[in-house]
């Protein structure tokens, strides 16, 4: 376990961003780990980050709670890099892999707990997630913008097929789909009944 929920107790209660006060907007969070969250305890926030909020909350707050109240106003992305201690390919990971992703699956949904096969390509990957949600690329671009950012070659190819793999194929967000199937992207803004 570690402490992933303070960073998003922080994110949902201490922030004050442009994308939603100014915009309406949800902005994004990206939490790259590999382990769960420990409980949340109010004591340890206030010790780390205490303010006049932590009086109006108590000790029955839940990471479940915080992860909602942090998804109102971003759109909250759990990144698990598969070569880390405890991702897929790691010694460990055949033993806690799963158990942590269904932790995390429980508090953000299933589309928003994403495997990333190259942490050497966080930036890119991140970028393109951005992307694709605020529907202004596609594979064939995410393709190009990287052989163009890094040059032609087996790492640019690599890191393509590894960005490609790693962005989350169905996302549900504001309402809208965005999905990345073989045939491309494709984008519906009615919001779900």
């Amino acid at each position: 376990h570690e402490s992933y929920q303070n960073a998003a107790y922080f994110g949902a209660y201490h922030t004050v961003a442009d994308h939603w006060e100014k915009r309406g907007e949800k902005g994004y969070m990206f939490i790259f780990g590999d382990e769960k969250n420990h409980p949340f305890k109010l004591d340890e926030v206030k010790k780390l980050i205490g303010t006049s909020i932590e009086e109006e909350l108590t000790n029955t707050l839940t990471n479940k709670d915080i992860y909602n109240k942090l998804k109102e106003r971003y759109h909250v992305f759990f990144v698990f890099p598969v070569n880390s201690n405890y991702g897929k390919n790691s010694v460990y990971g055949n033993h806690y892999y799963g158990d942590i992703k269904n932790h995390w699956k429980q508090l953000l949904g299933a589309e928003c707990v994403i495997d990333l096969e190259d942490e050497n390509a966080a930036g890119e990957f991140v970028a393109a997630q951005i992307g694709l949600i605020e529907d202004r690329t596609d594979e064939e671009t995410i393709a190009k913008d990287i052989i163009d950012l890094h040059g032609a070659g087996s790492k640019s190819t690599a890191m393509v097929k590894s960005v490609l793999n790693s962005i989350s194929k169905t996302y549900r967000g504001d309402g809208a789909v965005t999905k990345l199937s073989d045939s491309g992207l494709t984008t519906s803004l009615t919001p779900p009944s």
